[in-house]
């Protein structure tokens, strides 16, 4: 395995903004049965659009790897004006699709993100060939193949939003309808495999089940796991990611979702 580490920074309204990418691509194995050709998912870690949490970063990147993908943590910018956090995720789509890398299927890139994290990957996925991301032309090369949400911010008004991350994103009063994900979905919305908790106190279970009853009335395929119990912020559900303060919201079976979401990509998504 090799480590391949890069630095993602734009310019927006003529100020620098930083943000940095831990590429990770599997090396070949000579005479094996199976395509060297391996997807590659892209992790966005969650934390409000205020901070990254590190819980939802590297444990990722270690169950994806050992499902046998090449993965990419993106230390986005928080704290930073939309579109920012957008337009990195976008530059970041781009410059893996010219790595020279024969082990990374370029046509088959993934987003994962978590909570805010979450909304970030959703927003390339309505936002793609929007005007805002013009300057990344040709937009075509920025729809990823597939979105996995986790427990993620989804509307960005009224009851069910996450007032806290949509604040985070300095964005204007008229900008709300624009990254309220479920009012943007088109039947060209990716492919999405999304999971959360009923009990989920931070981000509303509304937020999955309005972006889901829209990708249905769109067409778009999707795979949908609600687990009853647990909170929010599990990461891949495994003792390793849980808060000693959340101790009470922890729920095992939650982890199952990295198992099914490495069997809907495997045999949903890139067969």
């Amino acid at each position: 395995m090799r480590n391949l580490n890069r630095k993602i920074d734009i310019i927006y309204q003529g100020k620098k903004y930083e943000a940095s990418l831990e590429l990770y691509v599997q090396n070949k194995i000579s005479d094996v049965m199976v395509s060297q050709k391996r997807p590659l998912i892209i992790v966005c870690p969650g934390g409000g659009y205020e901070h990254l949490s590190p819980r939802e970063g590297d444990p990722t990147l270690i169950q994806f790897l050992s499902k046998g993908f090449n993965v990419a943590l993106l230390a986005y910018s928080v704290n930073s004006p939309f579109p920012v956090a957008l337009m990195q995720l976008a530059k970041t789509v781009l410059s893996i699709r010219k790595v020279k890398e024969t082990s990374i299927d370029t046509s088959k890139i993934f987003i994962c993100g978590f909570s805010a994290g979450g909304h970030l990957a959703a927003c390339l996925g309505t936002l793609y060939q929007h005007p805002i991301l013009k300057s990344f032309v040709p937009n075509k090369f920025l729809r990823p193949a597939g979105l996995i949400l986790c427990y993620p911010v989804i509307t960005a008004s009224g009851t069910y939003a996450h007032h806290q991350s949509i604040q985070n994103l300095q964005i204007r009063s008229e900008q709300k309808e624009l990254i309220s994900i479920e009012k943007n979905v088109t039947s060209n919305f990716p492919p999405t495999f999304i999971w959360q908790t009923q009990a989920d106190k931070s981000v509303p279970i509304q937020n999955s089940l309005l972006l889901v009853n829209k990708l249905i009335s769109k067409q778009v395929p999707c795979e949908f796991h609600l687990f009853p119990k647990g909170g929010h912020g599990l990461g891949i559900g495994t003792p390793e990611t849980l808060l000693e303060s959340k101790k009470a919201q922890f729920n095992s079976n939650t982890s199952a979702w990295v198992d099914l979401c490495s069997n809907w990509i495997k045999n949903e998504i890139t067969n």
